[in-house]
């Protein structure tokens, strides 16, 4: 346990180390890295922000020697994540399956998926990240961009990740955009956001396409949310005497906090049908509070 502001330092100098590769040579020209660490919660959710609000999109210049123990420890985050090898090869592991990337492949992780990446004998291995929240590109939960071409992905437990190799017919196109994207962020010329949200709309349209029939395997969403909303009534029943906050909510479903939210309503349904507890909502607000109250005894559940 560690105080907000203690946490907000470590957070903002794993930011700094993060966006700056700080390099030096001893005496016999071996190269020495500043160690850079991912730091997570315990659940393993990744604490450092990607980008800001206004722009929730940012691109990294990964090298795997920079990272404590030349590994990405486990960890998972509410964005989409791409991999674009540059130099060497990396092992992702992704739940109990391995992928070995180099250069010519692209890797795109879904989100809310725990992945770890190493190089095999600790060989030199670096590579650009793309990441960037769901609904920069997609749009608001329910929009047709999101319920057509993304949902059959970001809510589809069978894809937790999408290999294009350099045989797959569209990689060579998608990797000369996510380098005219890499080029446009770390250039930051006018109007370079706008530019990049249309290079990533065209990027997942290519990935998305190519890939079709595996998303066709698709688990309907309700059925996901169902199983969800089992979940998390369970928690709040076995924790109705405490305040529980949305993103401890959100934690154990593995979503984010926008997506819980914006799942309330069918949670509505169920607490009133299913576990004799009463709904009250007064606004439909993005951070309206919500009540519970258990006949047995209340329970307080804040949306903020």
């Amino acid at each position: 346990n560690i105080s907000c502001d203690k946490l907000s330092d470590r957070i903002d100098a794993h930011a700094s180390v993060s966006n700056s590769s700080q390099c030096t040579y001893n005496k016999i020209g071996e190269l020495n890295m500043a160690m850079r660490k991912i730091l997570v919660d315990e659940t393993n959710r990744e604490l450092c922000e990607h980008g800001t609000v206004g722009f929730p999109m940012t691109v990294n210049h990964d090298d795997l020697w920079a990272f404590e123990g030349k590994s990405v420890p486990i960890h998972w985050h509410n964005d989409l994540e791409i991999s674009l090898p540059r130099e060497g090869e990396a092992i992702y592991q992704v739940y109990r399956k391995s992928y070995t990337v180099r250069p010519g492949d692209v890797l795109l992780l879904n989100r809310n998926v725990p992945h770890s990446c190493h190089s095999p004998n600790n060989s030199h291995a670096r590579y650009s990240t793309f990441l960037t929240r769901p609904d920069f590109i997609c749009g608001e939960y329910g929009s047709d961009v999101e319920r057509r071409c993304f949902r059959p992905f970001l809510q589809n437990s069978a894809v937790p990740c999408i290999l294009l190799t350099s045989e797959s017919s569209c990689t060579r196109t998608v990797i000369q955009k996510l380098n005219e994207t890499e080029a446009l962020f770390d250039q930051k010329t006018l109007c370079y956001e706008l530019k990049i949200k249309g290079l990533l709309c065209e990027i997942f349209g290519m990935i998305l396409c190519e890939h079709q029939n595996d998303l066709a395997k698709f688990v309907p969403a309700n059925q996901l949310e169902l199983e969800r909303l089992e979940q998390m009534l369970n928690y709040l029943n076995t924790h109705f005497e405490s305040i529980i906050s949305l993103q401890e909510l959100a934690d154990q479903v593995h979503l984010s906090r926008e997506v819980c939210c914006r799942m309330d309503i069918i949670l509505g349904f169920c607490v009133r049908n299913h576990s004799g507890i009463d709904l009250h909502d007064t606004d439909i607000d993005f951070f309206r509070p919500i009540v519970f109250q258990k006949r047995t005894a209340p329970l307080t559940y804040y949306g903020q």
